[in-house]
């Protein structure tokens, strides 16, 4: 028997959210191409836009099962240069302008084949999340990183991820909560982060000789 379908949320950096059905152990190919039918053709260049999981950059040969995904989970949408293509609106929901959706969606985001008789369906709203929460990673820079995790996920996994992100060692790199530093065991929940709270991240700098 083919295990029961899970509604993902697929949300991107201004809170736009799609809700899509689709089986565990299809490819995430489907649902993702299903988003992209959404937006403009520079915003979905593959080149540009990327899909997180908790810590995980997710490509389209991941499944929701190999990914320790649940019902009600929210994958995140990036996108590294800001769309330039004016003429298509940003939605009344969203709060910030980097992905241009289309001004008429597709009507129907299903899709199927003689090999995958579970559809990916676009639903209008999905289950209750998990116990998860959006975490803000900023940058000396000013530039932000958004992660929607677990609140028991290990803060070693998301400072392995941002550094990653990034190109740096974890070690270069200091992560704070309210002037607290924070350590690989801690958890959201240990520090008691809230949903938008701001993790700020420094460099750590060496000394050198005169």
């Amino acid at each position: 028997m083919p295990p029961p379908p899970i509604v993902v949320n697929i949300v991107d950096e201004g809170y736009y959210k799609k809700f899509f059905r689709f089986s565990p152990t299809t490819n995430l190919k489907k649902p993702l191409d299903a988003y992209r039918k959404h937006v403009c053709t520079q915003c979905s260049d593959i080149s540009l836009l990327e899909f997180w999981f908790e810590t995980t950059k997710v490509s389209d040969d991941h499944t929701a099962k190999t990914l320790g995904m649940q019902n009600g989970d929210v994958i995140d949408v990036r996108i590294s240069q800001p769309c330039t293509r004016g003429a298509c609106p940003i939605p009344a929901e969203q709060t910030l302008p980097n992905i241009h959706y289309l001004a008429t969606p597709p009507t129907s985001t299903a899709a199927s084949s003689p090999t995958a008789p579970v559809q990916v369906e676009e639903q209008q709203q999905g289950p209750a999340a998990p116990s998860r929460l959006s975490m803000r990673i900023r940058e000396p820079n000013g530039t932000e990183m958004v992660l929607t995790v677990r609140k028991t996920i290990s803060m070693k996994n998301v400072m392995q991820a941002f550094a990653a992100q990034i190109r740096k060692q974890v070690k270069e790199c200091r992560f704070t909560f309210e002037g607290q530093r924070i350590v690989g065991d801690d958890t959201p929940e240990t520090l008691e982060l809230e949903d938008g709270d701001l993790i700020e991240v420094f460099y750590e700098v060496t000394g050198g000789k005169l």
